[in-house]
């Protein structure tokens, strides 16, 4: 994850895992768990969801999709981070 953010030159503190991420002060998380994306969009944050087999039904209809955007890659998530800032 280090080497990936420095050669995108993404700037960053700290880098922290944590199984309630949902409770962490941050706006927006990436992450590829169906779980932890429906309790962060529930705390009212915004989540890129990290396309993975195993997430493939986590979207229903009525979730807002501009809170939890499904991506490809972390380079689709650097693009839509650098649009949202």
């Amino acid at each position: 994850m280090k080497k990936f953010l420095k050669k995108h030159k993404i700037s960053y503190n700290n880098i922290i895992f944590s199984e309630n991420k949902e409770e962490l002060d941050y706006d927006t998380f990436i992450d590829d768990s169906p779980i932890n994306a429906i309790k962060i969009f529930d705390a009212g944050k915004s989540v890129l969801l990290y396309n993975q087999p195993w997430n493939q039904d986590i979207i229903p209809k009525k979730i807002d999709m501009t809170h939890l955007i499904r991506v490809y890659s972390l380079d689709h998530a650097i693009h839509i981070l650098q649009n949202k800032l």
